[in-house]
């Protein structure tokens, strides 16, 4: 008989072999049970911590990767178990840079997905290797005017009366363009939206337009384009004085948009005149990506804001024009006292060119005048957009008998919009300063004194 707790060698080792034997024996059978799901099955490792709530989340990382999607972003944005892609999202969305630019830095904008109009707010979050930013959008309760429901929601009327409120406490044109664009921007989802000011002395349209990304770079900016009265979408509107809505442009042969498609791919438009008593201000112009994009809803609302912003941008040109010609006659009459005050001759061509300059569109502005000792045009200093070592060099002769001699003998305006081309520079000998300058077009308006030639006031752009 063993004594109790005197075991073996032997025996001792034969069981701590079966316990080991049992213990691989349990880990073999219970590691494929919690071994980790696939990375294709995994859901991102980052969920943050949110209150409940309705608002669809995007974390996106550094270099555009997502980091987590919640539920209802997936519904918003079709995503089924695929992994989500910031590009494959942003193609559902309109403006697409405005969703784009809140995935990129902080900032709020309005924008839609898939055609819902959404808010949606972007902030910065601290992670273990780095910073990611967290995108919240939600469908704000929204609901236009229509003829069958007149009632406008808070949000339309909020945004009406801070329109409002701007176009009375502000008649800069440009704060005045700005509002009507932002007006108009969050309450009508739109990629392309521009406001154009009706040019009465040459007949056509100047567009303005926001450029850049929402709260990074946005500006207002005045485009080289011009509209044509009775010439594309906006010029139609200026001349018949109603609103347009298009469906899809393709499909619309009768009128075609004069706007450069490839530069502005759009597929759908919305537009209203802008009128005042009956008179033409401009236009405002929307346009999106996505055929059938805008409804007769966006149409009655756009026709409301239009009314307010005819008005706005009516008072803002007046106040424009009074106060161009305000600045005219102050000029004029520090000019007039300049002239009378002045005697050295080299104070007086920059007191004249001080007072003048203000009063002219223009790149260059100086005086060009006859020497009777050497029979020369001379530029004086200063001459305005002209380097100041050109001006020494900037003289022409006129022989006596000479086409040059000719045309200073008539004491007339030479008027030139390809000043290297022009006959009446070449033969004056002025085609060669031109070319040095970089001057395009240029004006000459002959100065004179009891019948006496003296020189030029030359103007010019380059």
């Amino acid at each position: 008989m063993f004594e109790a707790g005197m075991l073996p060698s032997g025996i001792i080792l034969t069981l701590i072999g079966l316990s080991f034997v049992a213990l691989v024996y349990f880990i073999l059978r219970v590691v494929p049970k919690i071994r980790p799901i696939s990375s294709a099955q995994t859901k991102p490792p980052i969920t943050p911590n949110l209150p409940t709530h309705n608002d669809a989340v995007v974390m996106v990382r550094r270099g555009g990767r997502i980091a987590y999607i919640n539920n209802e972003a997936r519904n918003w944005f079709k995503l089924q178990d695929e992994i989500p892609s910031l590009e494959r999202m942003a193609r559902q969305t309109r403006p697409a840079e405005t969703f784009l630019g809140l995935c990129a830095a902080e900032g709020q904008a309005r924008f839609a997905v898939n055609g819902q109009w959404v808010e949606g707010r972007s902030y910065v979050v601290a992670e273990q290797d780095g910073s990611a930013l967290l995108v919240s959008m939600r469908q704000p309760e929204i609901v236009p005017p229509t003829e069958e429901d007149h009632s406008a929601s808070s949000q339309v009327l909020d945004t009406l009366s801070k329109f409002g409120q701007s176009m009375v406490a502000n008649l800069d044109l440009e704060t005045i363009l700005r509002a009507i664009l932002d007006s108009v921007e969050q309450l009508i989802p739109t990629e392309f939206a521009e406001v154009t000011i009706w040019d009465a002395e040459n007949q056509w349209l100047v567009p303005y337009r926001f450029f850049g990304i929402p709260g990074l770079d946005k500006r207002l900016e005045k485009t080289d384009e011009r509209y044509p009265l009775g010439e594309g979408y906006a010029g139609y509107m200026a001349q018949t004085g109603q609103p347009m809505l298009i469906a899809d442009v393709d499909e619309q042969t009768e009128l075609r948009p004069i706007i450069d498609r490839k530069k502005y791919p759009f597929q759908s438009y919305i537009g209203a005149p802008l009128l005042v008593g009956g008179k033409l201000v401009g236009t405002i112009d929307l346009m999106s990506q996505a055929s059938n994009s805008f409804s007769e809803n966006d149409l009655n609302l756009l026709t409301l804001i239009s009314g307010q912003a005819a008005i706005a941008l009516h008072n803002a040109l007046l106040y424009q024009d009074e106060r161009h010609r305000s600045e005219e006659l102050n000029s004029l009459a520090n000019l007039t006292q300049a002239i009378g005050s002045v005697h050295d001759p080299k104070d007086l061509y920059a007191h004249l060119i001080d007072g003048i300059a203000p009063l002219l569109d223009v790149e260059i502005i100086g005086f060009l005048i006859y020497n009777e000792n050497n029979k020369k045009l001379e530029a004086q200093h200063p001459f305005v957009g002209v380097p100041p070592q050109f001006v020494d060099l900037y003289k022409v002769s006129i022989p006596t008998g000479s086409p040059a001699e000719r045309i200073w003998n008539r004491h007339e305006i030479i008027t030139a919009n390809n000043a290297l081309e022009n006959s009446s520079l070449i033969d004056f000998g002025l085609d060669h300063p031109a070319r040095a300058a970089g001057i395009h077009s240029t004006l000459l308006v002959p100065l004179s004194s009891g019948g006496r030639a003296l020189g030029y006031l030359q103007v010019a752009n380059k």
